[in-house]
């Protein structure tokens, strides 16, 4: 796949995730990680949808990926807090 469908399919399983298809979204962020494993949305949907599904113990470590890729994100640190929450870890620092 390259980087123009990496793209594209991405985009395509937003669009699905966004409409509240998680079950149709969820193989194709695989897709773009098997593609390319470093792909921080894929990492960051992925986990959310982990989150979604009630495992946020799946979803922190696939957010917290997704964040040492770009640490800038705010919706991936949003959503690691409402991860941790679930957890009860509330007062959790970022290292």
């Amino acid at each position: 796949m390259n980087s123009t469908s990496i793209q594209d399919r991405l985009n395509t399983a937003i669009k699905l995730h966004s409409a509240g298809h998680i079950e149709q979204a969820e193989p194709i962020y695989r897709q773009v990680l098997a593609a390319d494993p470093r792909q921080p949305d894929a990492l960051h949907l992925l986990g959310v949808i982990a989150h979604q599904r009630g495992n946020p113990s799946a979803a922190l470590p696939l957010i917290e990926q997704a964040i040492q890729l770009r640490p800038r994100e705010a919706p991936y640190r949003n959503n690691r807090g409402l991860v941790l929450d679930a957890l009860g870890r509330q007062n959790v620092a970022w290292e």
